[in-house]
């Protein structure tokens, strides 16, 4: 580390340093950073309370992480999404409803065929008087 420093001119601040150790030789590293003060770490590495890893992470690693009130709304709002997208509709209101099925009722009364005294004859006049 000396050697390292009187190269480039840095030092190692040992209050914002750690050391991870790995590999056969454990003893020379510790033996270097114990005179220093610099603590020797364990692995995996957390940063902002996080663990970096190359690894998937744990539920519980992410707990930290999750809100649980955000999480329940975006549950929510995913939910109505996909129910939309699955039928292919979205909300309406009363007014809304009211007037699509005026629309298909006076359609399929329209396109039914009546002749002379059918029995639904005069069913969009009724239709209309109802609605009117």
């Amino acid at each position: 580390m000396e050697s390292f420093a009187g190269m480039s001119g840095l030092l190692i601040n040992a209050a914002k340093s750690q050391m991870f150790v790995a590999g056969q030789e454990l003893a020379l590293i510790l033996s270097e950073a114990a005179p220093r003060g610099i603590p020797v770490g364990n692995l995996p590495i957390c940063y902002l309370g996080m663990p970096l890893t190359t690894k998937s992470l744990t539920a519980q690693e992410y707990e930290p992480l999750i809100d649980k009130d955000s999480l329940e709304e975006e549950q929510t709002r995913i939910g109505v999404r996909e129910n939309e997208r699955r039928h292919q509709m979205t909300w309406k209101s009363a007014d809304q409803h009211y007037k699509i099925i005026d629309k298909q009722m006076r359609n399929r009364i329209i396109s039914l065929k009546y002749s002379g005294q059918h029995q639904n004859a005069g069913l969009l006049q009724r239709w209309l008087e109802i609605v009117g």
